[in-house]
């Protein structure tokens, strides 16, 4: 094995564990974890907001009529409706 070869695998190696480290280490929030925390129940509290607004059909249909070229859609979803927004 050629030394620049040696240096590579030694460096991934390195990179992997490091890698690997800082995703066990920040692991996410779940329900699960103990005390909650107060990160946590903002996002609940961001999740379960009673006076949520949904846009209505004939908002999101006005929305979506007014693209042109100059503002065009990046995604079309047919039979999307006003999916997750919590209703």
């Amino acid at each position: 094995m050629t030394r620049m070869r040696k240096l590579s695998v030694v460096g991934a190696v390195i990179a992997t564990t490091y890698g690997g480290t800082m995703i066990l280490h920040n692991a996410p929030i779940s329900t699960s974890d103990y005390g909650g925390g107060s990160h946590l129940e903002t996002l609940r509290k961001k999740l379960h907001a009673p006076n949520a607004v949904v846009p209505s059909r004939e908002t999101l249909q006005s929305a979506l009529m007014a693209t042109n070229k100059a503002n065009p859609l990046d995604v079309l979803v047919i039979g999307g409706g006003a999916t997750g927004t919590g209703a």
